[in-house]
């Protein structure tokens, strides 16, 4: 045997420990993401009361991530090893922006204002706009 093929066994071990590694964990990943990722999450089960049906209506945000990598060092024996990982996350989140409102007399959409995220809103823009204008006003001083 020469010394390459000690090499070339140990690199393609590395890549397929790996490569069904990565293949794991982003199933995993896509799994637990698609359980919590569904209709359920936009629409609300249905509320009756009386001869009136209520049901609320979401937005759904989602993120995913996925991270792999690999490196070398020296183990306890002075030789070279390989070394794979990889990770992933993800996040959902929903927020009621709207309730169907259905009747005898009819069927309505009434929306669901969300105060708190208008006041952060306008907070953020007023303070962007005072440092804007303070930064030109430096530049016209100059």
């Amino acid at each position: 045997m020469t010394e390459e093929q000690p090499k070339q066994k140990a690199t393609a071990k590395a890549e397929k420990e790996f490569g069904s590694f990565s293949v794991d964990t982003i199933q995993a990943t896509m799994d637990k993401f698609m359980a919590t990722a569904n209709v359920n999450a936009v629409y609300a089960k249905p509320v009756h009361e009386g001869e009136t049906t209520i049901i609320t209506c979401s937005e759904v945000f989602a993120g995913l991530a996925f991270g792999v990598g690999e490196g070398g060092g020296k183990d306890e024996e002075g030789s070279g090893g390989m070394g794979a990982g990889g990770g992933g996350g993800g996040r959902t989140f929903a927020r009621p922006v709207a309730a169907i409102v259905a009747t005898p007399e009819g069927v309505t959409i009434k929306p669901i204002i969300d105060t708190t995220k208008i006041g952060l809103a306008a907070l953020t823009t007023l303070g962007f706009m005072f440092a804007m204008m303070g930064r030109m006003n430096r530049m016209r001083r100059r």
